[in-house]
């Protein structure tokens, strides 16, 4: 919300009146928000010289009056010659916080994901028999049964009749919403010789939903929004390179993870007894093992010429690098060091690799003819211009149409979130890095982005925020980045500073924006649509001269083409 305040009445403290103000106003900014939900505030003036304040985000119920009128005096005082009526921002935002199902993925969606993982047997009905179709593909997975193809996509109705087989063996009826734990019960007690398992989608396994007591072969199965598939292989499934079935837990190095079912000797499951036998010692090795059984399986699987045992410090290694006693790898430092060193923060060498990355650089423009019940007007996107390059073009100024990354510029201006974002979203399965940049995008652009991936799709952002602003956005291989934090000055000024020659200079009428003027060719609009009142002096002298000068309006795509 945008205000300007009222001239302070002769008989009146003007620090009073101002502070009574900004109370009225953070009154009726949260008085519709529950004491959990997160607000945050910030707040800027034309005449501020040394950029806008704010308040970090904090639930309703923790706001103070006095944090944010301090913050404003302070800043000011360190911005300015004092309070005064000047035009004044006022900015507040809420948020409820989504519950998040682990770290952001490549997939827009589940059913995406169950198509592109191989570990995953996705089951297709439109009945409410999902759980039997996948106990029965299940199985004929694990049995190797020669018509597994055919029972997995149901050819011939086959996967149909399998599964009104097993409901009549076990006699359990499936209701209309489905089957729950009760049913995965009376399943598992029915399958003698088989082990139950269902996990929870976005946890990578962590997560079981139920797992059935006997033993056997494995049947797993994944849940989520009330529908069963089938998990062919755990590793697939979760994206990672080993997984441990007894602690139902993901892991990438084979030393990373070390249970009961694993023996830390011969590094095999399930783990060897301990003192039951006479403990043998490897001459090769050096390293004592429990038993017969133990010494042998570190042969076979040729742990004894991978991890050693050190005569002197005792220590175990590993034989891929070369031991020095009394060092110990540290995990701060990422590397083996001295027993007694110090850590610290290394210098980083390294120059950012450029294969397979493509950068986005776009800007918005919104229409303001929607009111709010405060009083303010709601920004709703109506044009975006986006321009590309990739590790290929980047240096090819003059190339419209590239091979790998496909058109380089484009001009969106029908539902142009959506139209962007699914142009992102497809963007980061074709590369491994894609960096998405607009000028104040923290502040303005990538806003509408933000609330496009929270109630559009089922993924979850990792924001690093500076108030109310983004500093920058995650989408596992997507980076949102706002270059304002690199070019801390306005968008106009970038030309002079870098010595670039603009392709078109001018203002924008952002109140000309509207729904009815979207085609308007004539006279040069009003002074007022370019909102004069918000520029600074100097900026403001200059927009009254330009457009004194100027007689009909030229198009607007040329403008925010130059922008880009």
């Amino acid at each position: 919300m945008e205000f300007k305040i009222k001239p302070v009445p002769n008989n009146l403290d003007p620090v009073q009146w101002i502070k009574n103000a900004i109370i009225q106003l953070i009154h009726k900014a949260v008085e519709a928000l529950s004491p959990h939900d997160m607000v945050g505030f910030s707040f800027c003036s034309k005449d501020f010289k040394n950029g806008e304040g704010w308040l970090r985000f904090k639930p309703v119920k923790e706001v103070a009056i006095d944090d944010v009128w301090n913050t404003i005096t302070s800043i000011y005082q360190s911005n300015s010659s004092g309070l005064s009526t000047e035009t004044f921002c006022f900015r507040v935002t809420s948020v409820r916080l989504p519950s998040g199902l682990g770290r952001s993925r490549k997939y827009n969606n589940y059913k995406e994901e169950c198509r592109a993982r191989r570990g995953i047997v996705l089951i297709k009905n439109s009945d409410n028999l999902c759980l039997p179709r996948a106990i029965v593909v299940a199985m004929a997975y694990v049995d190797h049964d020669v018509d597994y193809h055919k029972i997995r996509t149901n050819r011939g109705k086959i996967q149909d009749q399998k599964a009104m087989n097993l409901l009549e063996e076990t006699k359990i009826t499936i209701a209309d919403c489905g089957a729950g734990i009760p049913e995965l019960q009376r399943f598992q007690n029915h399958l003698s010789g088989y082990k139950l398992t269902v996990y929870l989608y976005g946890r990578k396994g962590r997560d079981v939903m139920f797992e059935g007591d006997s033993a056997g072969k494995h049947l797993n199965l994944m849940y989520h929004e009330g529908h069963y598939n089938v998990i062919t292989s755990l590793t697939a499934a979760f994206a990672c390179i080993y997984y441990c079935q007894e602690c139902h837990v993901p892991y990438n190095n084979k030393t990373d993870h070390r249970c009961g079912g694993t023996c830390a000797a011969c590094q095999q499951s399930p783990a060897c007894s301990k003192g039951e036998e006479v403990c043998i010692n490897c001459k090769e090795c050096k390293r004592a093992f429990r038993g017969q059984r133990c010494f042998d399986n570190h042969k076979i699987h040729n742990i004894c010429t991978q991890i050693s045992r050190c005569e002197n410090c005792f220590a175990i290694y590993r034989n891929a690098r070369k031991h020095t006693c009394e060092e110990v790898f540290c995990k701060t430092c990422n590397n083996y060091v001295e027993r007694d060193h110090l850590c610290y923060m290394p210098t980083d060498k390294g120059t950012p690799k450029m294969v397979d990355t493509v950068f986005v650089f776009y800007d918005l423009e919104t229409m303001q003819e929607e009111k709010l019940e405060d009083g303010s007007l709601l920004h709703q996107p109506n044009l975006c211009v986006f321009v590309q390059c990739c590790d290929t073009c980047i240096n090819e100024e003059k190339l419209y149409f590239c091979q790998k990354c496909g058109f380089r510029q484009k001009i969106l201006t029908d539902d142009v979130i959506s139209t962007f974002m699914g142009h992102i979203l497809n963007l980061r399965k074709r590369f491994k890095h894609v960096i998405v940049l607009a000028h104040n995008g923290g502040g303005f652009d990538h806003q509408f982005i933000l609330n496009y991936i929270l109630t559009q799709t089922d993924l979850t952002p990792e924001l690093i925020m500076r108030g109310t602003k983004l500093v920058s956005m995650f989408l596992n291989n997507v980076r949102f980045l706002d270059s304002l934090n690199y070019f801390s000055m306005a968008l106009s000024k970038l030309p002079k500073v870098f010595d670039l020659t603009e392709l078109k200079k001018g203002y924008f009428p952002h109140l000309f924006n509207t729904s009815g003027n979207q085609n308007y060719i004539g006279p040069m609009p009003p002074i007022e649509a370019f909102d004069p009142d918000n520029l600074k002096f100097n900026e403001r002298e200059a927009l009254l001269a330009w457009h004194a000068g100027k007689i009909t309006a030229y198009p607007t795509l040329i403008y925010w083409h130059s922008r880009v």
